[in-house]
């Protein structure tokens, strides 16, 4: 499954980098990244921090102007719960996703997104591969007079969820970033 997925990613990475030749939507990114853990999951963790990649696709379709795909990978500490016996560690992911962007006023915008990749998490000298599904509501803003709206600043929350064998491990956080657009628009 992992090397499936892998295989998956670079194939929409490959994509995007191949496309830009003909579009004015590829982005690349970085993150911070702070998660807050929910039910089960807070027993043994309080929250983690870290940071993040992505590159983002805009496809260019005649029916959908602001649709596309993204590559994200993303690393943090994990801190433990109170009275947890559980030692500092961390945790990775790498995801692929879609999304789409809603148009703002004053160069604003509102871009929902769903990713979808395996999570790793490294707990007590062990590793641990989750699948995990991640939901981001990012707002937006490219200003003008800063390199030619070529930079835009965004701030996501974010959820995200595990499905494991008897649980479903939760997170809650904030994603504050900024992308930069590799080309001109036309």
């Amino acid at each position: 499954m992992i090397k499936k997925f892998l295989q998956y990613l670079s194939a929409v990475i490959c994509a995007a980098v191949f496309c830009t030749t003909a579009s004015a939507q590829l982005k690349v990114g970085t993150y911070a990244v702070n998660q807050y853990m929910l039910g089960e999951y807070a027993e043994y963790a309080c929250c983690s921090a870290g940071g993040s990649m992505d590159i983002e696709y805009g496809i260019p379709l005649p029916f959908l102007q602001n649709f596309g795909v993204s590559g994200r990978a993303q690393a943090a500490a994990v801190i433990p719960a109170a009275g947890s016996n559980m030692q500092p560690s961390w945790n990775t992911a790498a995801m692929a996703g879609i999304w789409v962007n809603f148009p703002l006023p004053d160069n604003f915008s509102v871009q929902p997104e769903t990713d979808w990749g395996i999570w790793i998490n490294a707990l007590d000298e062990k590793l641990y591969v989750d699948q995990v599904i991640q939901l981001s509501c990012a707002v937006r803003y490219s200003p003008e007079k800063i390199a030619d709206a070529r930079l835009t600043f965004e701030i996501a929350p974010v959820y995200s969820f595990m499905p494991e064998q008897d649980c479903i491990l939760n997170t809650i956080g904030i994603r504050p970033g900024v992308l930069y657009r590799l080309k001109e628009k036309k």
